[in-house]
């Protein structure tokens, strides 16, 4: 999500403990900005695009990071708000944290939540990037102040029945895709996410034994539409471009990637593509790796939201 998004939820979260929407009150301002700590990995990005999302949603975005963090920050509020309850503050600052990586969660990029126990990215895909719900929701939240108990819990309750809608509206458009291709591919084998833009719309990706498809659904006008469909390596070819950096590091960053070869004179050129996020003109990430008429590497490339753009690790 985005950082106005993870901003708002966190003062709207905090308003739920009735105390004063103030500069003067720490715990509000402790609430705030665990809500935004994890995303201090965006420091990468002085280096490079390929060190930012190799590292980002990564330990910062676990719970064991958000109580380092927490921790970190209800220190500095101490120093800045002398005889403030320190137990109040970092409880609110770990409930703002908390709630950043449970919206990252929501959505498909996901998150580490496990580190360092696992590397793993889990993700329920529910949410977009951008949600201008969760927005208004959080914002509603705020405004009602030291308003009802109530009406902060009906805020509460109406944004969970949003994300169960979201959860079902996913299960209809796999239903939809399933029956749309009469039962020649398997449920298990269809991947929904939400679309970039267009609230009724989802992406779907289909991994069969010999290729992948790729297409959009319309829930409310029913459409469906073919992207684009790969051909997918065998196994004993995919083996081969497995143990090296840019495969290393798709494995780690996507959970959904096409695996692309093209031989020319005195080289193969293996493409790597994150599956989830397309923008009218392509895929947005890629990776290649370039290796020699021998079967050495040469050479590692990542194009960071578009294929013109050329970072070598």
């Amino acid at each position: 999500m985005d950082p106005i998004t993870h901003a708002v939820v966190g003062a709207g979260i905090f308003a739920l403990s009735g105390g004063k929407i103030s500069l003067s009150q720490p715990a509000l301002i402790g609430c705030v900005a665990g809500s935004l700590a994890p995303d201090i990995d965006i420091i990468a990005k002085v280096r490079n695009d390929y060190y930012y999302l190799k590292h980002h949603r990564g330990s910062s975005h676990s719970i064991a990071g958000v109580l380092l963090l927490s921790v970190c920050i209800t220190g500095l509020i101490a120093l800045l708000y002398r005889g403030s309850s320190l137990p109040t503050v970092l409880a609110w600052t770990f409930a703002g944290g908390f709630i950043h990586v449970i919206l990252d969660f929501l959505n498909s990029y996901g998150a580490q939540l496990l580190w360092p126990f696992s590397r793993k990215k889990y993700s329920l895909s529910l949410l977009k990037i951008f949600d201008i719900f969760i927005v208004m929701a959080g914002i509603a939240m705020l405004f009602s102040g030291k308003g009802s108990i109530g009406v902060k819990m009906g805020i509460m309750a109406v944004s969970g029945l949003y994300i169960t809608a979201l959860g079902i509206m996913r299960k209809l458009a796999r239903r939809r895709i399933w029956a749309f291709f009469k039962g020649r591919i398997e449920q298990k084998n269809i991947k929904v996410l939400p679309a970039l833009l267009g609230f009724f719309e989802w992406d779907f990706i289909i991994i069969a034994p010999k290729h992948v498809t790729v297409g959009r659904v319309h829930l409310l006008r029913r459409d469906i539409m073919v992207i684009e469909r790969r051909r997918l390596l065998q196994k004993k070819e995919k083996e081969k471009f497995m143990e090296n950096r840019a495969a290393g590091f798709f494995k780690e960053f996507t959970p959904i990637y096409h695996i692309g070869v093209r031989k020319r004179t005195d080289t193969i050129e293996v493409v790597y593509t994150d599956l989830r996020y397309r923008l009218r003109n392509g895929f947005m990430h890629h990776a290649t790796a370039k290796f020699n008429s021998k079967g050495a590497l040469v050479e590692c490339i990542f194009h960071p939201f578009s294929k013109d753009k050329r970072i070598p690790f």
